[in-house]
């Protein structure tokens, strides 16, 4: 029963789409209208950039890494690195599920993310 209240909103956007027009950013009067609300694809869900183009994964990956090294302390990697080693001799479960967290987000964000063609959108890319 919760899980088809949890519906309602969607029906209330479908009903409703034709008051307060200037409201809505979206189309929501069709099933596919509603799909597109919900999976925000007028906002670029799924793309961090403009008109799909994208970033190389491997030189967004090296400018995180890189950055890594130039603000966080000297000793923060080496020790980042020493505790995951201890962490797959005590506790390999949790240590890998966080790693693998990690190596995820990376993928997936600098995977999307655009190449940065200004040092505005450099420094804005760093920032994540």
């Amino acid at each position: 029963c919760s899980g088809l209240l949890g519906l309602l909103p969607l029906t209330y956007l479908m009903l409703t789409c034709r008051w307060a027009v200037q409201w809505r950013f979206a189309d929501t009067c069709t099933v596919s209208g509603v799909w597109r609300a919900l999976i925000r694809a007028d906002y670029g869900t799924f793309t961090l950039g403009l008109f799909g183009e994208t970033g190389s994964l491997a030189e967004g990956a090296w400018r995180y890494l890189k950055g890594l090294w130039a603000d966080l302390p000297f000793f923060a990697v080496p020790l980042a690195v020493l505790g995951t080693g201890i962490g797959l001799r005590k506790s390999r479960w949790e240590t890998v599920a966080l790693g693998s967290c990690w190596v995820s987000y990376v993928v997936v964000f600098f995977g999307l993310a655009v190449r940065p063609t200004t040092p505005l959108q450099e420094t804005i890319l760093e920032r994540f």
